[in-house]
């Protein structure tokens, strides 16, 4: 959902994945791991995100989307995208614990 409003999600676990290589210069406004909406009680962790290409914007590895809430991103390692490792874009209330952000083309972080 867009907005700040209870959903049916909750305790979504993303753990261990390796993900590169995506976009590939064809799609925008992407990342390797996008969430959206109310989810408490979910974790994203311990994955790697990696070459990360858009052929216009939004090229990132963590992405929040807009009213994204109740998330936890913890020890993933995000390199070598075309935007920022991490996007928090009108998120709220969500935890980022002992990531690793190397090598952006833009901003290590970016929130609006």
């Amino acid at each position: 959902t867009w907005s700040y409003v209870p959903t049916s999600n909750r305790d979504i676990t993303i753990a261990s994945n390796v993900i590169r290589h995506i976009g590939k210069a064809r799609l925008s406004d992407m990342g390797c791991i996008y969430v959206l909406g109310d989810s408490p009680q979910s974790f994203i962790t311990g994955n790697v995100c990696s070459d990360v290409v858009t052929y216009s914007y939004g090229g990132n590895g963590l992405y929040t989307d807009q009213a994204s809430r109740g998330y936890v991103f913890r020890n993933n390692i995000v390199h070598t995208v075309k935007c920022a490792p991490l996007l928090q874009h009108f998120g709220i209330d969500n935890v980022f614990e002992n990531n690793v952000f190397a090598f952006p083309v833009q901003a290590a972080i970016d929130t609006h």
